[in-house]
């Protein structure tokens, strides 16, 4: 695969992990040969794609006492994938997305600490749907960008193989990949009269974006597991951004107004690497942020108790914000369209055909887990 690719405009180029323990599920180790198969593997066949369509369950009684209830969200998580796939059972709906050979990434989100960011007990609900697709635990890599987020949720490093594994992009000895990168001069975006302001520090900057080793190297497929937030620099954060500046280092200078990350998180979605690997996008939305974001104010968040589900980012992206929109509109706030940090890059995506922005056109499939 040729690690540059082009875009239209000019100079760019393209676990303590809390209860895992209480799973059971000891699997052989990856070992050294295993972690360069998945450097060398390619998606095998066509995993489903559902252009337009995005399932939001609710469960009312998720939270109780301020605790996520895992056996609800097993449920949750259950109603979701039968519903965008079809299948037969849950089993058979993760057999869509990876095979028992797969090393598979759940890129969870920690930057906002433990009242805003991907619930363990999702991701142990994950892992158990993954082992009925016939997948060791010891295959299973959780991850983001830096460690300090990761152990200030409370997920606990552990790089050694022989069962789950935890670590991040800057963890001794990961890093990013030198040979795969999103090459942008912000130049390019910005006003010749911000260009000629050193103090905005616009004038000599590192035009790549390198991609974490993780992504690249040691795993074949992953699931995006973002969480609603509102965002100072790009309006909304979901999916999208999740995945874009989840996998590239060296973002920092997309974050000035203009650019607002727009295109950035667009193209880097649209790379053939991203489009193969990321297979399924399962949103945290049990708790959101929906002013402040991405720091959090604990009198700006929202039990919203609901997860979404689905394989077109744009399109669950959309919902996203609609869900935003609405209850800023309730509390009186803005519309994010009319801050300084427009959301802008969803429509981006829409163009460069990632998916569906328009919420009339979304297949939009709203259900409710009752309370046993």
């Amino acid at each position: 695969m040729n690690r540059r690719t082009s875009g239209s405009m000019p100079r760019r180029r393209f676990l303590e992990c809390v209860g895992f323990g209480t799973l059971g599920l000891g699997a052989a180790s990856l070992g050294a040969s295993g972690a360069q198969q998945a450097l060398q593997a390619a998606p095998r066949g066509q995993t489903p794609r559902y252009p337009g369509r995005v399932v939001e369950v609710a469960g009312a009684d998720v939270l109780a006492d301020g605790e996520v209830r895992g056996d609800v969200v097993d449920r949750m998580l259950e109603r979701g994938l039968l519903e965008l796939t079809g299948a037969a059972t849950l089993a058979d709906a993760w057999r869509l997305f990876v095979a028992p050979d797969d090393v598979v990434g759940l890129k969870v989100n920690t930057l906002s600490g433990p009242y805003c960011s991907t619930h363990r007990e999702l991701v142990e609900a994950i892992v158990r749907g993954l082992t009925l697709a016939g997948v060791p635990t010891s295959q299973v890599l959780v991850w983001d960008r830096f460690e300090s987020h990761l152990r200030r949720t409370r997920y606990a490093i552990r790089q050694r193989p022989g069962d789950i594994r935890c670590y991040a992009t800057d963890s001794p000895g990961v890093g990013s990949d030198l040979d795969v990168y999103y090459e942008a001069d912000v130049l390019d975006w910005i006003p010749e009269h911000l260009r000629k302001d050193p103090a905005r520090g616009f004038a000599a900057v590192y035009p790549n974006s390198h991609f974490s080793a993780i992504f690249t190297r040691h795993l074949t497929k992953q699931i995006n597991l973002p969480v609603l937030k509102d965002h100072n620099i790009t309006g909304v954060t979901l999916g999208l951004k999740n995945l874009a500046f989840g996998i590239c280092g060296n973002t920092e200078r997309f974050h000035p107004t203009p650019i607002n990350g727009d295109p950035m998180i667009a193209e880097v979605c649209a790379h053939p690497m991203v489009q193969a690997k990321n297979v399924l996008t399962i949103a945290d939305c049990i708790t959101v942020i929906y002013e402040g974001g991405p720091l959090v104010d604990p009198k700006h968040l929202l039990h919203h108790r609901s997860l979404l589900v689905g394989t077109d980012l744009v399109a669950m992206d959309s919902i996203g914000l609609d869900i935003l929109e609405k209850v800023r509109d309730e509390k009186g706030l803005p519309s994010l369209w009319k801050t300084n940090s427009p959301p802008k890059y969803i429509s981006s995506a829409a163009r460069l055909g990632l998916g569906i922005d328009a919420l009339e056109s979304i297949d939009h499939r709203k259900l409710v887990v009752p309370a046993p």
